[in-house]
Parts: C-alpha cells; structure tokens; sequence
C-alpha cells in the first residue's frame, strides 16, 4: 500500500497507529501494519479510539514508550486535529502520518507552524495530467464550478457511471444482475468509453457491445476479486497547503 512505500522510501524504521474503532479504521490499521511489516519495518503499537472521543491521554500514552519514528493517524478530522493537539502538547509525538479523510484544513491548523509536523499523508487521486482527467475536470468547471480538492469526487463519478451503465447492459436493476453486467461495461476490451460519453455508451450497449470505460480516475479494470487497482496522491503540507508530490498507481 502507498502509506507503507513512502514511509520506508523516507527511512521511516518504526510507527505507531491510532485507529477509529469501526471497520473503517480496524480493516485500514490492519491493512498498514501488514505491508509496513512486510517492508521490513516495525509498528510499535496499534491502539483504537472511539468515534467522538474528545481526550485521547490514555491512547497516547499508551503508545509513546514505543519511541516510534511518526504517529499514523486514521480517523476524521474533529478527533484527528484533538489528537495531534494533545500529541504536540505532551510532546508524546512530534511527526504524523495522515490517511485519506484526515486531508483537511482542520488538521493542518492543529499542528501548527503551517503543517511542519505532518510528515506527509495519502489519499485516493488520479494522474490529473491525462487528457480524460483534464477533459473531466473541464466539464464539471463548466457546469459547478471549481473542482473540489477532497478524496473521492473522480472515482465516485465513475462509480456512478459503471453502475449505471451496467443496469443499462442488465436491463435490470436487480443486484446479481449488475453484478454480472459490470466487467462488460467496464474491462477491456470493447468500446472505448469516457467520462460524458452517456449517448456514445448506450448506442453500443444496444448494439449488442461491450464497453471498455475508461474512467476519470483511470481505468476500471475489474479482476476476479471485484478490487481495481487505485492511484494514490502521496502529498505533504508546505506553507499550510497540501502539495502533492506524485501520484503512484497501487495495486
């Protein structure tokens, strides 16, 4: 996973997790630790927090002995900036690691000096320089306004679209039925479909063809697992705004 490439690529040895304790937060620490681990390094601690949760003392102290290089944060913004607050002011952790939801102005206040205590942080994003991703973002400028720079506003358009060109392709809305229909309106090969190509789409799927979507987050290429493979936005604060330095694709 990206989170546990880029903190052995920056020498990271040891981190320590604090988790929301749902499936959100158990399934992604879980899923850190493993390929942290499986790069060589060391995850000193691995402790949860409730939703809600204003004082997190006992969680912090918790993993301090651990001496960990950087603190690994999954949760949301209201416990993920309390958390950082209560960090620095303990002087129990000085560097965090931020996943996907915690890519907030919020949390970069609550570090303070700009964001210089935020080693970097991850989250879904596409390669923005490809000609589908630019003719996207053209469109949606063009009829909302400015792209918003939060997770997810990509990938959910193209689930949107796969779902809904599957029902077309089922020509049923029950869920089996969509099922079915999603790797032939998704993966290669069959016709070349972007994002605005509803017309372009449906004229295929009546002419009894399969459709290869292409989406703004990249291709959808569905394996026998239901997973596709993910491009991931590695970026880190300088001047109190988020910078990204690369996108990488994940698999």
């Amino acid at each position: 996973m990206a989170l546990a490439a880029i903190a052995r690529d920056k020498r990271l040895e040891k981190l320590a997790i604090i988790h929301l304790n749902d499936a959100y937060g158990q399934g992604l620490a879980a899923s850190v630790q493993s390929a942290f681990e499986a790069r060589g390094g060391k995850i000193t601690g691995a402790v949860p927090f409730e939703p809600k949760q204003t004082s997190f003392e006992q969680e912090l102290a918790q993993l301090a002995p651990g001496k960990a290089d950087a603190l690994v944060l999954i949760g949301f913004p209201d416990e993920g900036s309390k958390i950082i607050e209560q960090a620095l002011k303990t002087r129990k952790f000085q560097q965090f690691i931020l996943t996907d939801s915690l890519k907030s102005p919020q949390v970069v206040q609550a570090a303070g000096d700009r964001g210089t205590n935020i080693s970097f942080g991850t989250a879904p994003q596409a390669f923005t320089g490809t000609k589908t991703y630019i003719a996207f973002q053209d469109s949606y400028e063009t009829k909302f306004g400015e792209l918003p720079e939060v997770p997810y506003t990509d990938m959910a358009y193209d689930a949107t679209m796969i779902l809904a060109l599957a029902i077309a392709k089922a020509g049923s809305t029950e869920g089996a039925a969509i099922r079915d229909a999603i790797r032939e309106v998704a993966n290669s090969p069959g016709v070349d479909v972007r994002p605005g190509e509803w017309k372009k789409a449906i004229a295929a799927i009546e002419n009894g063809e399969d459709i290869d979507y292409v989406g703004a987050s990249g291709a959808c290429e569905f394996d026998e697992q239901g997973d596709v493979a993910g491009t991931f936005g590695h970026w880190v604060v300088k001047n109190g705004e988020f910078v990204t330095v690369e996108a990488m694709l994940v698999k």
